[in-house]
């Protein structure tokens, strides 16, 4: 295969991967994971919508209590969020005091700073919020609502996690799984741990400052959401916003809402405002990036991600994806792979198997086969049924044959 026809059949492989989709998956659970836009770019929302805020099934009440402390012995601040974890899923659950301590009902209705990121747009790391390629699986929590069971039972709490989180900081993990609504409630200290110099967030820290309406309706619309109303949910949003023009979250999930019924600009219009609320929540930049990708907007898409990564490189897995890819097809191979590998590196629950793509496109275009082929394998096992998986298999095909025929 020659040099230009290849990297023309690199370049299609990767298009497949991007497919003008849905932004966001519907908030029901696809019948099986494929590699979109829904979910490489933004999978959070192909979690089943029990995992974002349906009622517990159970009907017992589990509380949890403990302490939350900064590695360095620094003062706890209250705006240190106890949230749980369900399969990549998060809510928070409560806050900590002044002193640290927290005392919690597991499902308890709680819109108090409610921030977006606990529904699923944060990476890897601290806070991690997205759900694994083609959704969540098993039963997990959400929100609940008014007259909706708040208990809990132990098979609920299956792949479930208890952490603290704060801009900046890595928080430990407590274990939920095998937590009785019996059993001692106290689970100990939980310590955060600095994760250097990140300056953007994943939480927006103008949520503390909403006006009581403002933050009223933004309740309405998460409730709304968690109930697959997002009708109700925009117009709740766009009155947040009304009240508050400095509502980045609001200004988020209503972005979302427009990206899932592909009113692009809109979108865009509402992530750059959560942006320009608040320049280090780094969320709406993600998505951004994300848009340019889907677009095609390559030299927009690698200075959206960039921006984005000098913000926060720990935390978006995601941005780094966007990276990799947009810098591959302005003709930077070099630091795609560099930006790939970082992104395979932070993506622990996998959302983002197509910088295996970057990398085995690069492979190939240099001769290297036995790379390509490694690359290529490990895709496949990741994303067995992504909808290029068939072009990704022919090309694999051809790329052992370039192999065999290298070692004779």
């Amino acid at each position: 295969m020659q040099f230009a026809g290849r990297r023309a059949f690199f370049a299609l492989v990767l298009l497949v991967a991007l497919t003008v989709g849905p932004a966001d998956a519907q908030l029901k659970k696809p019948a099986a994971p494929t590699v979109t836009p829904a979910t490489m770019g933004n999978p959070a929302m192909t979690a089943p919508a029990n995992t974002r805020g349906g009622p517990f099934d159970g009907s017992r009440q589990i509380f949890i209590s403990g302490r939350v402390m900064f590695e360095d012995g620094s003062p706890i601040n209250h705006d240190v969020a106890i949230e749980r974890v369900c399969n990549g899923s998060s809510r928070i659950e409560g806050h900590a005091d002044s002193k640290g301590r927290f005392s919690i009902a597991l499902g308890q209705p709680n819109t108090t700073f409610q921030d977006a990121s606990t529904y699923g747009d944060t990476g890897s790391g601290s806070p991690s919020t997205n759900a694994p390629l083609g959704g969540a699986s098993g039963s997990s929590i959400g929100s609940g609502g008014p007259g909706s069971s708040v208990g809990t039972s132990t098979a609920a709490l299956a792949g479930c996690d208890l952490r603290a989180s704060y801009p900046g900081y890595r928080s430990d993990s407590v274990v939920l799984a095998e937590h009785r609504a019996l059993d001692n409630p106290d689970i100990g200290t939980i310590v955060l741990h600095r994760l250097g110099s990140v300056l953007g967030t994943t939480i927006s820290l103008t949520t503390a400052m909403a006006p009581k309406d403002a933050a009223k309706a933004y309740a309405k619309g998460m409730e709304a959401l968690s109930k697959e109303n997002e009708d109700l949910a925009e117009r709740q949003f766009r009155k947040a916003v009304d009240i508050y023009p400095q509502y980045a979250i609001a200004w988020f999930e209503l972005g979302r809402i427009e990206q899932r019924s592909r009113r692009i600009e809109a979108a865009r219009h509402s992530f750059e405002q959560a942006r320009q609320a608040d320049p280090k929540y780094v969320s709406p930049v993600a998505r951004l990036a994300g848009l340019d990708v889907e677009q095609q907007k390559w030299p927009e898409a690698v200075e959206t991600s960039s921006k984005g990564l000098a913000l926060n490189p720990v935390e978006f897995p995601d941005l780094w994806y966007y990276n990799a890819v947009s810098l591959y097809r302005t003709g930077k191979p070099d630091d795609a792979v560099k930006s790939a590998r970082e992104c395979l590196k932070l993506d622990t629950q996998h959302k983002h198997p197509s910088a295996l793509l970057v990398l085995a496109s690069v492979s190939a275009e240099r001769s290297d086969w036995a790379g390509a082929v490694r690359n290529f394998h490990d895709y496949l096992q990741l994303a067995p049924d992504a909808e290029n998986a068939g072009a990704v298999r022919k090309q694999l095909a051809d790329v052992e044959q370039n192999l065999a025929s290298a070692k004779k």
